[in-house]
């Protein structure tokens, strides 16, 4: 029996024969998502990680292909793609700069990472997810998926930094 701390959906729609299994975990354990954690903490001590001064930065170089940016889309239950890592042409098969979370994934999918988004935003308190991707059974890979608030350009507001990290 699957543990209540594990949440199942669908990816993109464009690919739903892929499930995904997300698991909150309390510590990153991927290289890459200890050095986004570590620069993140490093930027929230000093004021806050802000759009346009903690990233992009050459602290973050090596993972910037791994990331995208949302920013929450006001009077609407959404979040629009600010900026997206080249590992999303591959993912999604195009740049998603632009677009909106609810155009990347299928409703239930959209809906597990909106609260999740919104949530980490609304509580300024950073989650990480393993995840297991699967295809028609079979295990495709594993990732870690780190949800971070950041300030927006001005600091009015929060943004979500979202990295993911494939283990191979």
């Amino acid at each position: 029996m699957a543990s209540p701390n594990l949440f199942l959906f669908v990816r993109a729609a464009s690919q739903s024969e892929y499930e995904r299994v997300y698991a909150p975990i309390a510590e990153p354990r991927h290289p890459h998502t200890i050095l986004l954690f570590e620069v993140w903490k490093r930027a929230e001590a000093d004021g806050g990680f802000v759009v346009g001064r903690d990233i992009p930065s050459k602290s973050l170089a090596a993972i910037l292909r791994d990331l995208v940016l949302y920013e929450p889309v006001p009077d609407r239950l959404d979040l629009r793609v600010r900026l997206a890592g080249t590992a999303c042409i591959g993912h999604y098969g195009m740049d998603v700069t632009g677009k909106l979370m609810s155009e990347l994934f299928d409703a239930s999918s959209f809906e597990f990472n909106l609260r999740s988004a919104l949530d980490v935003i609304r509580t300024a308190e950073p989650k990480i997810f393993a995840a297991e991707l699967s295809r028609l059974g079979i295990v495709q890979g594993h990732y870690e998926i780190a949800l971070l608030p950041v300030w927006q350009p001005d600091k009015s507001g929060r943004w979500l930094l979202c990295g993911v990290f494939e283990f191979d």
